[in-house]
């Protein structure tokens, strides 16, 4: 195989790596019981974050659960994260949620969405309900 053969084949494999997930940040509904955005950073492609907004206790609060490592099967429906993660763990524990639900995330190419569980209850988080930069 040629070098410029090479080359193309390499940057073809890469190219379909970096197409998951196709965006770069996927929102829930907001509402009083669970609102968050899931950043997935373009610098370190293995690592996400999520911005939560908390009304625990009576006091509102916006908070990041600091990053995150994440990995997804061969067909790409389903996301993997570590339940043994002090940043996911430390999350779970403040909103109270069961860490293992977490440990496999549905996607669903279909829609661009990740099924969170909370607590039982499926919550979608869509990329088109992020709020656009003016």
């Amino acid at each position: 195989m040629s070098f410029l053969k090479k080359i193309i084949a390499i940057l073809g494999i890469l190219s379909m790596v970096q197409c998951f997930p196709p965006s770069p940040e996927y929102c829930t509904v907001p509402n009083v019981n669970f609102t968050t955005t899931i950043f997935f950073h373009t610098y370190a492609p293995d690592l996400l974050e999520m911005l939560f907004f908390s009304n625990q206790g009576g006091e509102a609060g916006v908070y990041v659960t600091g990053t995150i490592p994440w990995t997804v099967d061969d067909n790409t429906t389903t996301l993997f994260m570590n339940t043994t993660n002090a940043n996911l763990t430390s999350f779970a524990d403040f909103m109270d949620f069961n860490v293992t639900e977490w440990g496999r995330i549905p996607y669903n190419d279909t829609i661009n969405a990740f099924t969170l569980s909370v607590n039982g209850t499926p919550t979608e988080a869509y990329s088109g309900r992020c709020p656009k930069a003016r």
